[in-house]
């Protein structure tokens, strides 16, 4: 997420201090880390890690006559990785891949029906070859996933077209007919440590000290030979200047958590100094979709397709005479397999392949990183914050500690608010009740309101 000037919702805060904050009438909140179909949220490169990592998870096996296992996903995409449009052309170009090495009409298993699963399942049944989709999960989507528990669709995963201009997603989206709605970061209400709305000065000099520090992390990234965290190159220019108050290191959390590790769901202290902000972006503004949430794109790219919902992946097994994957409700063979399994579970080994994953590939994916981004939606009674804002910000005293809130009341004037959790924070939170969670996120809103 953007670090943005605000403009502080100061009536806004008046009028909830004065009414006070209801407790929420519904939530819910994702445990992205402790999820089993996916060990995480997306996928980021580590210390020692660059885009080579992504290209060598996303080689083909074989052998000296033809590919067996190909692999699609998020993390196999190098221009466009963490991202929903990643995932779906990362499954066109497996599909092409395997085009180029079956016979005409083979059979496909396909592995997950997340967006890259289906991307790539689409395109080969279209090709005229017979297709399978195992997935895990009873529905599919994978991490694209809409929840309407608390009265309006939100999403549990990803959120947003993330640049519309040239991005695949947007012609998909218009041809799904699906209201879109522009995401202005940069218009956010935020508030210091003990609740009060930071004026625009306050606030831009939050600004200049983040922009300070990612200016100053070029030297060390062009000088050193060895790589290093964002956090350490941070770490040794805070120890190098050696006059940094307490109030604004806390305010360098603030930026640090809220722009980096929302964005790449990493904690800076395991983000690659030298590649962390390698991928491209397409231009125009990041869009949601306010009133169906994003589970109309696997909705439309599973029509008509043989997907086996239900079916737990264990072995994969593959060689020269093809590829078997076996699951807990039987084994399915084929001539080729798209393995689009997240880096999450192949990392932790939930899925075995015969022969074992060569040691290119496992160097791979030990030098990138699965991260966590957690949300936790809130419906209330009525809206007590800034309506008319995109996002509110928190200045926690506590690095992570629900700096970022999403407001779903300026486009559908629900009474829903968004908090995002990322990296070390959000894997700590998931150790917790779901009614400790939400505590802790009252007691922050209602500093902020009460």
């Amino acid at each position: 997420m953007a670090l943005a000037t605000a403009t502080p919702g100061l009536a806004r805060a008046t009028l909830a201090r004065r009414r006070g904050v209801p407790d929420p009438d519904a939530f819910v909140f994702t445990r992205w880390a402790s999820d089993p179909f996916a060990r995480g949220s997306y996928s980021f490169i580590g210390v020692g890690g660059s885009n080579d990592s992504r290209r060598d998870l996303a080689e083909a096996l074989g052998d000296d006559e033809v590919d067996r296992v190909f692999f699609a996903g998020e993390a196999t995409s190098a221009a466009h990785a963490a991202t929903v449009h990643g995932a779906y052309e990362s499954g066109l170009r497996a599909a092409r891949e395997v085009d180029h090495e079956a016979d005409d009409g083979a059979t496909i298993v396909v592995a997950g029906a997340g967006v890259s699963g289906l991307a790539a399942a689409r395109h080969l049944r279209d090709a005229g070859y017979s297709v399978i989709v195992l997935e895990g999960r009873n529905r599919v989507g994978g991490r694209v996933w809409t929840d309407h528990s608390i009265g309006h669709p939100v999403d549990l995963g990803a959120g947003w077209i993330e640049g519309t201009d040239g991005n695949p997603l947007t012609h998909l989206a218009r041809r799904a007919g699906v209201r879109t709605a522009v995401t202005h970061f940069d218009n956010e209400s935020t508030y210091g440590p003990d609740g009060a709305a930071l004026s625009p000065a306050q606030v831009g000099r939050i600004e200049r000290e983040y922009r300070y520090f990612m200016s100053e992390i070029e030297g060390p990234r062009e000088d050193l030979d060895q790589d290093i965290s964002v956090g350490a190159a941070i770490e040794g220019i805070v120890a190098r200047d050696g006059d940094w108050t307490p109030t604004e290191l806390t305010e360098l959390d603030y930026s640090v958590n809220t722009t980096l590790e929302h964005e790449y769901a990493g904690d800076v202290h395991d983000l690659s100094l030298f590649w962390w902000d390698s991928g491209t972006d397409f231009d125009g503004p990041d869009v949601l979709f306010p009133d169906t949430g994003y589970d109309w794109l696997p909705t439309m790219l599973a029509e008509g397709l043989d997907v086996r919902l239900s079916h737990v992946i264990g072995r994969v097994e593959w060689g020269p005479s093809g590829v078997t994957l076996v699951t807990d409700r039987g084994a399915f063979s084929a001539a080729h397999a798209v393995v689009t399994l997240p880096l999450g579970v192949l990392k932790a080994g939930d899925v075995e392949f015969v022969p074992t994953l060569p040691a290119y590939k496992q160097r791979a994916m030990s030098t990138l990183g699965m991260g966590v981004l957690d949300r936790l939606w809130l419906r209330f009674p009525r809206v007590f914050w800034d309506a008319d804002a995109d996002l509110l910000g928190y200045v926690s005293p506590t690095k992570g500690r629900w700096c970022e809130w999403y407001s779903l009341a300026k486009h559908t004037g629900e009474p829903i608010l968004l908090g995002f959790n990322a990296a070390a924070h959000a894997r700590e939170l998931e150790t917790r009740s779901d009614d400790e969670v939400v505590a802790e996120a009252m007691s922050v809103l209602r500093t902020i309101y009460s």
